[in-house]
This record gives structure tokens, sequence and C-alpha cells, in this order.
């Protein structure tokens, strides 16, 4: 046969790039289906489209969050859902136990404007990243991995609380403040059974206080001064082991019930800069007199 024209070059012709020209965003700019970019199997030869109908069918069935809201384009449930099934590094299997609360927490993080905080975290720590959601920050779990504080205070924090958050049911420090949260306090925080610490001051709540608060057996500090809460206080007679409550500066309107007045754990309890009226009943002067 002919020899070959002409010898191979024993080098490339040119390096490698070693980085991207760009860095890839880890949120995609308008969300697509969930059932999207992602390889053809997953967890054992399973189809990733039966993968992918299988969680979203678990966390609808758990009553987590509404099916129509995990397939609603641009909604934060759909969001946080399409990341545990196209970005999660930790790639969970149905069944898997650990899903609901790693869907709990990156929708938390959707839902309160993740993507433009003035932290995320690193390392380890960085939301939205490979470790467990234990470990990222403002989260903290007790030893059986389940999430007991969501502590982000100061951070940028926006949008919205969703109802879904009272899926934390070991959740027992609730505290962001300092940032420009809106809407409603959910209803649903009434039925968290190990919930403390209720403290989203300095934000830009709206509504009335949840007529469920005293539903919370283990509640004791209510801080929710400096937002733009509206209506009556009498609820907080009912949240029996209230000891630390700041309402003031709010838009709160009424008179103060004298049955506030027995709660015997009340030590403080702020309501100046409202539009409450008449005067304080003498039970409660005597209760919070008690502590000087």
């Amino acid at each position: 046969p002919s020899p070959p024209t002409g010898a191979p070059s024993p080098t490339p012709t040119g390096r490698p790039t070693t980085e991207p020209t760009h860095n890839p965003t880890l949120e995609p700019t308008s969300e697509p289906s969930p059932f999207t970019n992602s390889p053809t199997e997953a967890c054992n030869g399973i189809k990733t489209s039966a993968w992918k109908e299988s969680i979203i069918n678990m966390l609808a069935a758990s009553g987590v969050s509404t099916r129509s809201s995990l397939l609603t384009n641009g909604s934060p449930q759909a969001k946080a859902v399409w990341w545990i099934l196209n970005r999660d590094p930790m790639r969970l299997c149905p069944g898997d136990e650990r899903i609901e609360q790693r869907y709990l927490a990156a929708l938390f993080y959707y839902s309160m404007d993740g993507p433009n905080w003035l932290d995320r975290g690193t390392g380890d720590q960085k939301f939205l990243g490979s470790a467990s959601e234990c470990y990222w920050m403002g989260l903290k779990c007790n030893p059986y991995g389940e999430i007991t504080h969501i502590d982000i205070e100061n951070n940028g924090l926006g949008g919205s609380l969703p109802y879904e958050i009272a899926s934390f049911t070991k959740l027992e420090v609730l505290s962001l403040e300092k940032g420009e949260i809106t809407g409603r306090i959910p209803t649903e925080l009434g039925a968290m059974q190990e919930l403390r610490e209720l403290d989203l001051d300095f934000n830009m709540l709206t509504g009335e206080l949840p007529y469920t608060l005293g539903n919370a057996p283990k509640l004791n500090v209510i801080d929710l001064n400096s937002n733009m809460l509206t209506g009556s206080i009498s609820v907080l007679a009912s949240v029996k082991e209230a000891y630390f409550v700041q309402l003031h500066n709010n838009k709160f309107s009424g008179d103060i019930a004298p049955s506030i007045g027995l709660l015997g754990n009340l030590q403080v309890l702020t309501l100046h800069k409202n539009d409450i009226a008449g005067v304080m009943p003498f039970m409660v002067c005597n209760r919070l007199a008690a502590y000087g």
C-alpha cells in the first residue's frame, strides 16, 4: 500500500481550554418541565420518566405540596422539585425518606427568593449544594437528621413563607428577621408541635396573627415587631407558654384582653406604636411587673 501522505503531529495543534468561557447557572432562567434534562435511566435502571413521576406522586400523596403546584411553571414548588429531579447531586431514589425534607429545604430557598440572598453559603454550607441539607447555611438538625432550626437573619430574604414550612415537623426555631418577607404568617404554623420560637421581626409581613398560634403547645417566643401586621392581639391569650412577646411597631388595633394577664410565664410584652386603644388591664400590668 501507499505510504501515508504525512505523519501525524506528535502533539495537539492547540491546547484544550481548561475552563468554560462562562460559569453554568444553577437555576434555569425559566423553569422547564420537571421531566427534562436528565439521563435516560436512574436508580438501578428505573427509567427516568418513571423515577420522576414517582417522586412527584410521593410528595403530592404525602400532602407536602399539591400536585398542581409542583407542576406549575415558575412556582416555588415547581422550582424546588425541578432541582430535586434535575440538579440535586444526591440523586435520591423513590422511597428514600430524605426526599421530603430535602425538597422542603429547596422549597424554602425558592420561596424566600434564595437566588438573591446576600450570602448562600460556601462548601458544605452552600444552599442547594451536595452536602446534606442539615449542613446548609442557617439550618440545624437533631441527631436523627431532622431539621430543628432555620436561623437566617439580615441576609436579604424576600418572598413569602410557604404553608409547607409546617411540614418541618421537628422545627423548634424559625428566625428570619431583618429581611423583606411579605404576605401573611401561615395558619399552618399552629400545627407545629415542637415550635418554640417564631422570630420574624423587621420584615414586611401583613395580615392578622394566625388564630391557630395557640395550638402550638411549646411556642413561647413571638417576636414580630416592625412589620405591618393588623387586627386583634387577642389570640395571645391562647398561647399558654408565651413568655416573650414583641409586637410593637405594627398596625394592630382593638384592646388588650385581660386574659393575657393569665399567661403564667409572660415576662415581656411590647405593644407600642400600634393602634391599640384603651388601657393596659390590671392583670397584665401585675404579670409584667413581677418580672420588672
